[in-house]
């Protein structure tokens, strides 16, 4: 038996890439609320006057345009919501030089040296 070739009419394109996870700024969450603004209006144009568009199918098209997660987008919504302005992201300030303790063991405490990216012990 021979194989034969596939007739499948599906392609075989890999599924669209997300964006790495970082915090998203002030600027990129306004971009997210006002694409959110924009689907809906143009979900609202398209229904009767006395039907209101579906918020799960408003936010599920506003990612897939964005490519970033559903959830970000309710996050971004909820934000929004209990706020007037978004917030920039929190940036965490690692010192560099600084002891971390890691862990006691029996009077011996670890710690993690930054510089030289090691455990030592005291």
């Amino acid at each position: 038996m021979d194989p034969q070739p596939s007739t499948s009419s599906e392609s075989s394109l890999s599924p669209k890439k997300k964006r790495p996870r970082i915090a998203l700024s002030a600027t990129e969450k306004l971009m997210v609320h006002n694409v959110y603004k924009h689907v809906y209006k143009n979900k609202s144009t398209t229904l009767l006057p006395t039907e209101t568009p579906v918020k799960k199918e408003c936010v599920s098209e506003t990612a897939d345009m964005l490519g970033i997660s559903i959830s970000t987008v309710y996050s971004v919504l909820e934000q929004r919501k209990e706020n007037e302005q978004f917030k920039p992201p929190v940036k965490s300030v690692v010192r560099r030089g600084m002891k971390i303790p890691y862990r006691t063991t029996g009077g011996t405490t670890w710690w993690y040296d930054e510089e030289c990216g090691v455990m030592r012990m005291t």
